[in-house]
């Protein structure tokens, strides 16, 4: 099986377009693109890299989300997410899931986050974000607009985003 890159698929796209437009009648009127800044979540709640993870635990399952951006001084440093903390977290037992993790104390979101993350332009299509999320085995991209987080697109987004499009006259929400 080969693989095909998003520049490889954008290239062929463009050719597709290219022939559709020759073949198009004057009064087709094309289909709108989603858009990131059509599906994203705005102004996502954020946290700083010094935070310990125990901090990131607790906005995390607060606000019942999985994807926590890392901001330090306005700028997107990183991502965190739920699994981020299972992983630095000590095994638990089930009876006690509102037991304290000692360790989380102790540990720094700057530690075990992922550290620069791809991101997505509020223009981009949603199509491409998907595939940068797939490449990067990501579920949730964050958002970014003149170097400030605008807002994150989640794989749940994504999801609301393709029934819409499959839905009778699909346009966003």
């Amino acid at each position: 099986m080969r693989a095909i890159s998003i520049k490889g698929m954008a290239q062929g796209a463009a050719a597709i377009d290219h022939w559709f437009i020759g073949h198009l009648s004057l009064d087709w009127e094309p289909m709108s693109v989603p858009r990131v800044k059509d599906w994203m979540v705005p102004d996502p709640i954020t946290i700083g890299s010094k935070a310990t993870v125990a901090e990131a635990e607790a906005v995390l399952e607060a606000h019942r989300i999985r994807h926590l951006p890392v901001v330090d001084g306005g700028r997107l440093v990183g991502m965190i997410t739920d699994r981020d903390v299972r992983l630095a977290s000590m095994p638990r037992p089930r009876k006690e899931p509102n037991h304290p993790d000692a360790l989380l104390q102790l540990v720094r979101v700057e530690q075990v986050m992922t550290p620069d993350p791809a991101t997505a332009s509020p223009s981009m299509p949603v199509a491409e974000a998907a595939w940068l999320m797939l490449e990067h085995r990501y579920g949730g991209l964050p958002v970014v607009a003149d170097g400030r987080l605008v807002g994150i697109l989640t794989q749940g987004d994504l999801l609301k985003a393709l029934m819409a499009l499959l839905k009778p006259g699909g346009s966003p929400r």
